[in-house]
């Protein structure tokens, strides 16, 4: 019973430290797609946004 529920802790931790995981890396290329805005890098605009899950309004936002 004790290793059923340290498994189930286990098994939870590990989810929310990927979404965790995931969410940063979402944010730091959102923080390199605001940079290449404000510093009118296009080059750099066109590398990072595909990258992000965005629908297409969204991402013509952007531009």
């Amino acid at each position: 019973m004790v290793k059923k529920l340290n498994l189930i802790l286990l098994f939870t931790i590990t989810l929310i430290n990927s979404n965790t995981y995931i969410k940063a890396i979402n944010n730091t290329i959102k923080e390199k797609i605001n940079h290449a805005i404000k510093k009118s890098r296009p080059y750099l605009l066109n590398q990072y946004l595909p990258r992000l899950n965005l629908t297409q309004t969204e991402k013509d936002n952007f531009i």
